[in-house]
């Protein structure tokens, strides 16, 4: 299948970073991207130039075989003439208007009657009703969401970008519009590229995932599959793996390989592509705690640990341990007090061969 967004771009900042990106994409109707990363990785200006917002200083970008920019051919279109919808971090609403004149801002080229049945449309599907007078200051934070997000998809775009939709928001609230904009954003039917580095908002979002890091686009693919099965040691430390050791595998077999990781040989589920020399990489939330005499159990790896420090996250607890090696656990608050955990105190660690990642050591 040939895909539907090409992106091949270089974009320099004076004294500043140097963005590097290529990707291909599908753009399916109603498909999410997500462009996933740490800060400063890149991902506002793919998407500022993608929106015709910035030229890069090399590269081409192609829509369905439309040239956007072709620095080579001298091709640059502007942002009116690729038709994406824009829904800036801030909103970017204009204060001087009402919601129903923002949503109407980009649609002057059509009769008044057109103008408001499309507003009227959209105020309906984001239950936004009641709220067309009112200024920007008169709404709350979801409501500006919804209106600014109305705004973009009043010219109907060929695509639409999202940068950090939902940044602005209180946690309760971020927490509650998550689901409200995933369904919004399948209803639409428009193909969707989504700028955050919240790694919630990137699996409650995306159908896709482009992990960027340094300016680079490290890898691209399915959510489940990039969060799951990273390539490289930068994707593994963004998608959540907390533990993540230089090991070496010492053999392989039935499917399942050894590997030595500090004093321990650890069973993991052999990889399809690896050398011997690796990265393991294990998530805290895989590593169940016990008492230090536990019963064995169906987990292949059982390490015996004293615990460096604990720290409160909310509901749960982040336990630092020392097993040889250093590695992260992440228990309920509940556990921590039935397993009595404290600092210099001996737990067992155990996790499932399965959980183990091994990324390729170059």
């Amino acid at each position: 299948m040939v895909p539907a967004l090409v992106v091949e771009l270089e974009k320099r900042f004076q004294g500043g970073p140097t963005i590097q990106a290529s990707l291909e994409w599908s753009a399916t109707p109603g498909r999410v991207a997500v462009l996933f990363g740490p800060s400063g990785a890149g991902k506002t200006t793919v998407l500022r130039c993608l929106a015709g917002l910035d030229r890069p200083e090399r590269g081409r970008i192609l829509f369905h075989g439309e040239p956007w920019c072709d620095t080579q051919a001298g091709v640059f279109l502007p942002p009116q003439q690729r038709r994406v919808g824009l829904l800036f971090q801030d909103y970017a609403l204009f204060p001087h208007l009402t919601a129903e004149q923002n949503v109407q801002y980009g649609l002057s080229h059509l009769p008044a009657s057109e103008r408001r049945e499309r507003s009227r449309s959209l105020f309906a599907l984001l239950h936004l009703e009641g709220l067309e007078q009112r200024g920007p200051r008169e709404l709350s934070g979801g409501q500006q969401q919804r209106v600014a997000l109305a705004r973009a998809l009043a010219i109907r775009p060929k695509l639409l970008l999202l940068d950090e939709p939902l940044s602005a928001l209180d946690a309760p609230s971020r927490e509650q519009l998550r689901g409200e904009l995933r369904r919004l954003l399948r209803e639409f039917g428009v193909p969707t590229l989504v700028v955050t580095h919240d790694r919630l908002e990137a699996l409650a979002l995306g159908d896709d995932l482009v992990a960027m890091e340094g300016g680079r686009v490290r890898q691209v693919g399915p959510v489940a599959e990039v969060f799951n099965h990273p390539v490289e040691l930068a994707v593994a430390r963004m998608t959540g793996f907390e533990t993540v050791l230089p090991g070496r595998i010492l053999r392989r077999e039935e499917g399942l390989a050894t590997v030595a990781v500090g004093p321990h040989a650890l069973t993991v589920l052999e990889p399809a592509q690896a050398g011997d020399e690796v990265f393991v990489c294990l998530r805290a939330e895989d590593v169940t705690l016990g008492p230090p005499e536990a019963a064995p159990t169906s987990a292949r790896n059982r390490l015996p640990c004293t615990v460096v420090s604990l720290v409160p996250e909310g509901a749960l607890v982040r336990v630092a341990l020392d097993a040889g090696f250093p590695l992260v656990a992440r228990v309920t608050r509940f556990s921590r007090e039935e397993l009595g955990l404290a600092e210099g105190r001996p737990v067992t660690a155990t996790f499932k061969a399965p959980a183990v990642r091994l990324v390729p050591r170059s």
